[in-house]
């Protein structure tokens, strides 16, 4: 038997777990490489991907920081590549 949450609160869910996932997908990310990043297990990984309403909102936060330092660490990189600069 599953949770039952507000059909809202599970709209949105799915939505944030959408975005995750194409975020993920974006960086080029297995699940397995999030999911060791984030210190879950890969069905957690998925499970917030697909909008599971019971995953604990510390994993979703540790998945949006990662996300987050992905971007910026890419964002920095392509600068410095702009600049010409090598490492």
């Amino acid at each position: 038997m599953g949770t039952k949450v507000p059909r809202k609160l599970e709209q949105k869910t799915q939505t944030v777990g959408e975005k995750i996932k194409l975020a993920r997908l974006r960086s080029n990310l297995s699940v397995a490489q999030v999911a060791e990043r984030a210190a879950c297990s890969s069905l957690t990984v998925v499970r917030i991907e697909k909008g599971a309403p019971t995953v604990a909102i510390g994993i979703y936060l540790l998945n949006i920081f990662y996300y987050i330092c992905t971007k910026i660490l890419n964002m920095t990189l392509q600068t410095t590549a702009i600049k010409g600069l090598t490492f």
